[in-house]
């Protein structure tokens, strides 16, 4: 299998996750805790995070080949809370702990208060299938 190129620029990919991130956590229902429904959305937020970190590091990675050390310190410490968040999914994901994932997604909600929705998908269910994924990756 040949190399996958993203022509796509890091920073224009985290910004189309956030907007699917922020669409899905308006239609999140904690009552649904336990579904497979659930699963997926919680599956999806996690696997979503772990793409977001990659465009962080793809950002990053010119900056240190230049020199640009503290440009690249201080753009990972903006985007910090994402791996923090992604972790503790993981682990709560890990110890079956999926009544306490809303802590996280309430912090995702905050962190996420500015990106608007994309409104032409809240009937849609993009998420589903999020779960049989995040099984294969993790």
């Amino acid at each position: 299998m040949g190399k996958v190129i993203q022509t796509e620029p890091p920073a224009k990919r985290r910004e189309r996750i956030l907007r699917l991130l922020s669409t899905l956590l308006t239609v999140m229902d904690f009552s649904e805790i336990g579904t497979a429904d659930f699963h997926d959305q919680v599956a999806f937020v996690f696997l979503s995070l772990w793409e977001i970190e990659k465009t962080i590091d793809e950002t990053i990675k010119p900056w240190e080949k230049r020199g640009y050390y503290l440009k690249a310190d201080r753009f990972r410490s903006e985007w910090y809370w994402v791996k923090d968040i992604r972790s503790n999914i993981e682990n709560k994901i890990a110890n079956g702990q999926w009544n306490l994932i809303e802590d996280e997604i309430q912090l995702l909600q905050q962190k996420l208060s500015n990106v608007k929705p994309i409104k032409e998908m809240k009937g849609k269910r993009f998420w589903v299938g999020a779960y049989r994924r995040f099984d294969e990756v993790i």
